[in-house]
């Protein structure tokens, strides 16, 4: 995903030494669609694909799978194509549809990949693709990245000290420093009941805004710390619009704690999802101040 100039020289002892018939050679290696993307297509919904090359000719033949998923939408996809220089043009399918065929024309910018796509026949997953034609941006995964489930209390404040607060998961993927994902809200939480994510990470602070496709929820921007030992967010969230419900006032800005949630097999049988089985309280000794926080466990739901 690099661009890389060799350029060789011959190298002159003197002015006399060189001739006509010395040149200079350039010799340029194109970026490559091979690895594992991840970004945004249609600004609502999370592009995943691992792609391969093939050398074919002048250009590159490439082939892969990967998912669309949105906050109430997973899908697999299948992708195939041909790259030549930094320009590709992609097909798009999925075994479940059959009829549905979607076209990806891009190329890269920096280390991105970027491009137009077009919904060319059939009938498209309307959450994870609702429009005809848009945007893909994607960048290789950072492996070392916020790349997971995270599950925890969500609006702690006194109106929930003495119940179980809501609580919410976030599910996120990142590419270099930015993050992408899907947050949604449990337990009682008035203001949203789910939103997509877009923020960055630079290794220590987690900035993001969540905006619902429910135009009549909130929108949130997201601030937190993250500790790479414990694997925990904490920080605030504060409300960018009022939402549905009078008490969203009263919520403007509340603290939220979140842990990553390790990936764990699922029988054929259910899904998992996270329940709620306590609050616990703690006085912080030099301010007294009470803190909440929810305990959860993940249980598995027979279909």
């Amino acid at each position: 995903m690099q661009r890389f100039l060799v350029l060789s020289i011959a190298a002159c002892v003197a002015a006399s030494a060189c001739s006509k018939s010395d040149e200079l050679e350039v010799q340029v290696s194109t970026s490559t669609l091979d690895g594992d993307w991840v970004g945004t297509i249609a600004g609502t919904s999370l592009l995943s694909w691992q792609l391969t090359e093939t050398p074919n000719g002048a250009g590159r033949f490439v082939e892969g799978t990967g998912t669309i998923q949105a906050i109430g939408c997973t899908t697999p996809i299948r992708v195939a194509g041909e790259r030549t220089g930094n320009d590709s043009y992609l097909l798009v399918t999925i075994d479940a549809l059959p009829d549905f065929e979607m076209s990806v024309a891009g190329s890269f910018v920096g280390d991105r990949y970027r491009g137009i796509y077009s919904v060319d026949s059939g009938t498209a997953p309307p959450d994870c693709i609702p429009e005809l034609g848009g945007v893909v941006r994607v960048g290789g995964r950072n492996p070392a990245g916020l790349n997971g489930a995270y599950y925890g209390s969500w609006a702690i404040t006194p109106s929930f000290s003495d119940t179980v607060a809501p609580y919410g998961d976030m599910q996120l993927v990142q590419t270099g420093t930015d993050v992408w994902g899907t947050v949604e809200w449990f337990g009682g939480y008035p203001c949203a009941s789910r939103g997509f994510l877009s923020g960055t990470f630079d290794g220590e602070l987690f900035q993001a805004n969540v905006f619902s496709p429910n135009v009549d929820d909130a929108y949130h921007y997201l601030q937190a710390a993250y500790d790479p030992e414990t694997l925990l967010f904490t920080g605030f969230s504060r409300l960018l619009s009022a939402g549905p419900s009078p008490d969203c006032p009263l919520l403007g800005e509340t603290s939220f704690s979140m842990h990553w949630l390790a990936p764990f097999e699922v029988s054929a049988h259910g899904r998992p999802h996270v329940q709620p089985v306590g609050v616990v309280h703690r006085v912080v000794r030099e301010s007294g101040a009470r803190e909440s926080r929810v305990l959860y466990r993940v249980v598995e739901d027979a279909d």
